[in-house]
């Protein structure tokens, strides 16, 4: 019997830390709404990742953080500057797995990867340089960030009207179900000091116009992502 009130008390305390994960995220991005910024989910899905069971969860959040860098330049003119700090784009993300539903799922959805693919919060700041929504952009330039190494299969992006709390809760989910810890949660940057500038020829992408163009890379521990 002491055993299980003392169980009974460690699962309390638990469903208690995740309650007040979701609802403290969620009391955040409800802020960054009331000040302008606008909310997206995206989901990223991949293809098959080679490697180990335990390699495979950080081949995709180097591929989110790949897509972070990627986009950062075309929503903060100059990200690297001290004055952009609190303008950088905030990404919260956590990888995911499917659950049972009453609707069909396609089969791959559930065994490629064993199902597991990252959802992320994107906010973006009010004053963005983007002039299109950002389910447009992604899907205008789908190809550029799925990228070269063929890792990343699908991007979807749908714009947060309401309800943030209930959001981070579905993208948590996972992590209230014991499949993923807390220390998974992702959020980017993670400091300004983790950018740096590089240049590269990226006319395929956006014309002649803009043959060369600034972007900016993470810093992470497992070495630099690379555009």
């Amino acid at each position: 019997m002491k055993h299980k009130r003392q169980f009974q008390t460690h699962f309390d305390q638990y469903q208690l830390t995740k309650r007040l994960i979701t609802e403290g995220y969620g009391q955040w991005i409800k802020e960054k709404i009331d000040q302008g910024w606008e909310a997206h989910i995206l989901t990223i899905t991949f293809n098959q990742i080679r490697g180990s069971r335990a390699s495979i969860p950080n081949q995709m959040k180097r591929q989110l953080e790949r897509v972070y860098a990627t986009m950062l330049s075309r929503i903060v003119r100059c990200p690297m500057s001290a004055k952009n700090a609190e303008r950088l784009p905030i990404w919260i993300g956590c990888p995911d797995f499917p659950v049972p539903k009453h609707q069909k799922q396609s089969l791959r959805n559930v065994t490629i990867n064993d199902g597991l693919h990252y959802h992320a919060i994107c906010l973006i700041p009010p004053d963005s340089r983007l002039k299109e929504t950002l389910e447009d952009h992604v899907a205008d330039h789908l190809e550029l960030y799925r990228g070269k190494a063929g890792l990343v299969r699908e991007l979807h992006v749908r714009q947060i009207a309401s309800k943030p709390g209930f959001v981070v809760d579905y993208m948590l989910k996972s992590v209230k179900r014991r499949r993923v810890d807390e220390a998974e949660i992702i959020i980017l940057p993670r400091s300004r000091t983790e950018l740096k500038e590089v240049r590269g020829n990226w006319a395929e992408f956006y014309g002649p116009d803009e043959k060369f163009v600034t972007v900016r890379v993470l810093r992470t521990d497992s070495g630099d992502v690379l555009l």
